[in-house]
């Protein structure tokens, strides 16, 4: 899709979920942040606000001239970035780059067969990618187009709030891990016997271990700022 469809979507998207009192988001050419509150200027002349106005959150950057403006609707956050410099920004009334919604408040991580965890190597495979999660530098780099991509965890959102206070959001959404049922073994670990160990046992033994590097006492507290480690178990009826 063309970045100025997805800025026509992303304003009328807006116009339902974070409407301005008597105007469109698709009026606007500029936002600014006044006395705590979002004032839209308009194309045709005069202002606009929010028609609730604690549907700000905050913004990022100077607030005659913000960098992104954070706005909220039942209790999930929707961010405009603005960028003049940016390939869909620099042709925007607005200068609005990009519209970015929160979506995915958790995300499961599997170790099931379901995702092609077999063997051993396969296991060892996901419980390595759970570690990096849970220590913040899992990576992957990939040819796109003849060009090396690199794919990283996202860091945290900082923002001022109304009133001053810095805000800060997760980058990432909150990540639990799905181990699998009691039913089945693997060949990863195997006893004094040469036989395969329970594999549920070993997932809870292991996932468990690995989500210390967030909630430990050197924790990174990144995942859970509760200090909880979060681990599907099923088939438990």
């Amino acid at each position: 899709m063309r970045g100025d469809k997805v800025i026509a979507w992303g304003r009328a998207f807006l116009d339902r979920s974070v409407p301005l009192q008597g105007a469109s988001h698709a009026d606007v050419h500029r936002y600014r942040i006044e006395a705590d509150a979002l004032v839209a200027d308009l194309v045709a002349g005069g202002t606009a606000r929010l028609a609730d106005p604690k549907a700000l959150s905050g913004w990022r950057g100077e607030a005659s001239a913000p960098e992104a403006v954070l706005l909220n609707n039942n209790a999930l956050h929707i961010e405009i970035v603005i960028n003049a410099g940016h390939p869909i920004g620099r042709g925007d009334a607005a200068h609005v780059a990009d519209i970015v919604l929160e979506s995915a408040i958790s995300t499961i991580m599997d170790c099931e067969d379901s995702i092609a965890a077999v063997d051993g190597a396969d296991k060892t495979l996901v419980y390595r990618n759970w570690l990096g999660l849970m220590k913040g530098d899992l990576e992957d780099r990939f040819d796109k187009g003849g060009r090396t991509v690199i794919r990283r965890l996202a860091a945290d959102r900082v923002y001022t709030a109304p009133g001053g206070a810095a805000l800060t959001l997760p980058g990432r959404s909150l990540m639990l891990v799905r181990n699998v049922g009691h039913l089945m073994t693997n060949p990863a670990i195997l006893d004094r016997d040469g036989n395969e160990v329970p594999e549920g046992i070993m997932d809870a033994m292991m996932t468990a271990l690995i989500a210390l590097h967030d909630i430990g006492p050197n924790g990174r507290r990144a995942n859970s700022v509760k200090g909880s480690m979060y681990v599907v178990k099923p088939k438990m009826h």
